[in-house]
């Protein structure tokens, strides 16, 4: 077979010149194809490496649909360099210098993925994380994606920050299913990462302990986020302020919802709502380094004020 000739001057677009290089590579079976196919090598290489160097410099979506055409390409040239009875990594290093081994390897492993080529407007890097995760968990690039972007935010798209947050929550939830650590809930674990905690093996080994004895992991996690992440590394007061953390928040969302309606207001306990205001003071007290003994007060002497509907509808 002779190779039919590509020309690169008259195409203006150099990811249709990768994508007819592929092609024609494609056509490519046997020793003398190879070698007709690479001897037309030299005759682009150098009009090929200029513009994908400027390609390159390109938007991230437009380098990451470029990335996976040069993947293809490069898929197909290894499959031919080797029917002509070369070295790949020689070959290469010789005929594409202007793509590095790293990127050459990284472009090609997203190339044998067509299931995370139609989200390029993530980038190639994270096209990467996304297959990682697939071929680690075993599960749908679509399931997945539907972890990191919900149908509810195709409109209005999350930032890149918020995207690599939820693939990293996304890595980690994988990995607990894999291993078997199915009660550890993927909202939990995104709301840790929100922490900007990183989920260490330290964690994973925990949560898989936490399976084995039957322990809530649920809990554990909604605790760990409200603790800040702090008992990921070391245990900062004991489980006690943990779960001091975790009812003081629980009972803020209880107040928040209890002010915003009148009708629960009038079945306020004034008594309590006393004690808790008095233990409060206390607190702030101490917190400020002050050993005084604080009194409740329902005036402006105090540091907290009952609020006039609470003190007018629950008296």
């Amino acid at each position: 077979m002779k190779t039919k000739k590509i020309r690169v001057n008259n195409c203006a677009d150099i990811t249709v010149v990768v994508n007819r290089l592929s092609s024609a590579a494609d056509l490519v079976k046997s020793e003398a194809d190879a070698i007709n196919y690479l001897a037309q090598w030299p005759r682009i290489a150098n009009k090929l490496e200029q513009r994908t160097k400027i390609k390159m410099h390109a938007l991230a979506r437009s380098h990451a649909e470029f990335a996976i055409a040069w993947g293809v390409l490069l898929n197909q040239l290894k499959r031919v360099v080797k029917l002509a009875g070369d070295f790949w990594e020689e070959w290469a290093d010789d005929n594409v210098p202007y793509i590095n081994e790293r990127s050459r390897q990284d472009y090609m492993k997203v190339a044998k993925h067509p299931d995370v080529h139609c989200h390029s407007n993530l980038g190639i890097y994270r096209m990467l994380k996304l297959v990682s995760i697939k071929e680690r968990s075993g599960l749908k690039v679509a399931y997945l994606i539907g972890k990191i972007i919900p149908p509810s935010k195709k409109e209005q798209p999350y930032s890149l920050a918020e995207v690599d947050r939820r693939l990293e929550a996304t890595a980690f939830w994988a990995k607990c299913q894999r291993a078997g650590i199915t009660k550890a809930p993927y909202e939990e674990i995104l709301n840790l990462c929100d922490d900007k905690v990183k989920p260490d093996k330290k964690l994973f080994k925990r949560l898989q302990s936490m399976q084995k004895s039957g322990e809530d992991i649920k809990q554990y996690l909604t605790q760990l986020h409200m603790n800040g992440g702090s008992v990921a590394s070391k245990d900062v007061g004991g489980p006690y302020m943990m779960h001091f953390n975790y009812a003081a928040t629980t009972m803020m969302q209880s107040i928040k919802a209890t002010v915003a309606d009148p009708k629960a207001l009038k079945e306020v306990d004034r008594t309590i709502f006393n004690d808790l205001k008095t233990l409060l003071l206390k607190m702030e007290s101490r917190l400020e380094g002050k050993n005084e003994t604080v009194s409740c007060s329902n005036g402006p002497g105090g540091h907290l004020e009952v609020p006039k509907t609470i003190s007018q509808k629950a008296a």
